[in-house]
């Protein structure tokens, strides 16, 4: 009997920490939303459920840390994570803040985390990507969670279910099921919905999944849902070159048509259903209703940290305050937690994720949307949840365009 060899044992071991790891969540996001829901003292059992995930990541890394020390690109994402480090260390070193370096420190560890889960995931369960068995056993299971919560939402917006609202604590419209934050709820609906449209009209699937996801989509009640469509849609219109078609226009016509014979229904939805963002359009203008009062902390964190408190190594290390001031805008997030030298190393970790799954042209579009959407409202890069299914959904659609073209060269053939 052959004996299975050590890269196969960790192909197994990542494979049952990736399922862990969304079991994990999933426990840390229901316990989380009971929680709030009963307004008990105690919330934070996603950031036990984080804490708990890293330290599993770290003991299965250090087990196996001589194999990946020996990996090339293991190593660089070894030494990218240091440098993200050292830079936030030395960024609060080098601040002219008051308060203490460790004080400062310790209140924007949990940010840092945030920043370290893609690097960290990618680094940790980049063999199993390459594992097409195992990206399709943990696509399904993911899947069928997925469908699972879409059930709860649309149980939540027939019957109100206070539990399953996305927005708990005022009222707006929106139901996210057992979703922990919209931006959660909103990157997962994008990544499932982009999957379903690569297997619609790539590969020709059957829409009916596609159908689903993007009508429970709708239910979120999230802006970053409704700039995501248009992103699509403009891909999908120059991509398939959809202005040459004569079904497009007319299409186009018919919800033009359409719009204009319901425009009064349609404000009234709009001002019933999402008042407080109607309210602050009327009261602060365009920009900060899109971005949710996001630009005023903008504005805030650059003249009450950036200009008073930077020095001339902030611009380049960082020397962020999140615990005060976040503008969860992710470019300047990115920038002001890390500086430059952040930039550079997230955007590098970017290309290399792509090349590392011989991304083409349909995910490089996908991975811009994404960063389009995160720029208006953090939550893709700077996120725990999201990497994992970022990670996963990109290899999937990888395999399946792998195999197409294996179908098409053996029938050319």
């Amino acid at each position: 009997m052959t004996l299975p060899s050590i890269d196969d044992k960790r192909i197994k071991v990542l494979y049952y920490l990736f399922l862990a790891t969304l079991i994990i969540f999933l426990f840390g996001d229901i316990l989380r939303k009971l929680a709030l829901n009963s307004h008990d003292d105690f919330v934070r059992y996603t950031a036990i459920s984080k804490g708990l995930v890293l330290a599993c990541y770290g003991g299965v890394l250090a087990y196996f840390f001589r194999i990946y020390r020996k990996e090339q690109r293991s190593r660089y994402l070894l030494y990218a994570i240091s440098i993200l480090i050292f830079s936030f260390l030395l960024s609060q070193a080098v601040i002219n803040d008051t308060s203490e370096y460790l004080y400062r420190i310790r209140e924007n560890l949990v940010y840092l985390s945030r920043f370290l889960f893609l690097p960290i995931t990618f680094l940790i369960f980049s063999p199993l990507l390459k594992s097409e068995d195992k990206v399709n056993k943990l696509f399904r299971f993911f899947e069928i969670l997925f469908f699972i919560n879409c059930g709860l939402m649309v149980l939540g917006a027939i019957f109100d279910v206070h539990v399953f609202r996305t927005y708990i604590s005022f009222k707006r419209y929106g139901y996210m099921g057992i979703y922990n934050s919209n931006n959660q709820a909103s990157f997962y609906f994008m990544f499932m919905i982009v999957v379903y449209y690569y297997k619609t009209f790539f590969l020709t699937y059957k829409p009916y999944k596609l159908i689903i996801a993007v009508a429970c989509s709708l239910l979120l009640g999230t802006k970053k849902m409704y700039f995501f469509f248009p992103l699509l849609l403009a891909f999908d219109f120059f991509y398939f070159k959809r202005y040459v078609q004569k079904w497009f226009w007319v299409g186009l016509a018919g919800i033009i048509i359409i719009g204009i014979a319901f425009y009064k229904a349609i404000g009234r939805f709009i001002t019933e259903k999402f008042k407080v963002l109607v309210d602050i359009y009327h009261e602060q203008g365009l920009i900060t209703s899109i971005t949710s009062t996001r630009n005023i902390e903008l504005a805030n964190t650059i003249s009450e940290v950036i200009v008073p408190k930077w020095s001339f190594l902030n611009y380049l290390v960082g020397g962020s305050e999140f615990y005060n001031h976040r503008p969860e805008m992710e470019f300047f997030d990115i920038y002001f937690f890390f500086g430059i030298v952040g930039i550079c190393i997230f955007a590098w970790l970017l290309k290399d994720v792509m090349r590392f799954l011989n991304a083409g042209i349909f995910l490089i579009g996908m991975l811009i949307i994404y960063l389009i959407a995160g720029f208006f409202a953090s939550g893709f890069i700077i996120s725990a949840n999201q990497p994992i299914i970022f990670l996963l959904t990109f290899a999937f659609i990888g395999f399946l365009k792998e195999n197409a073209s294996k179908v098409t060269r053996e029938t050319s053939e």
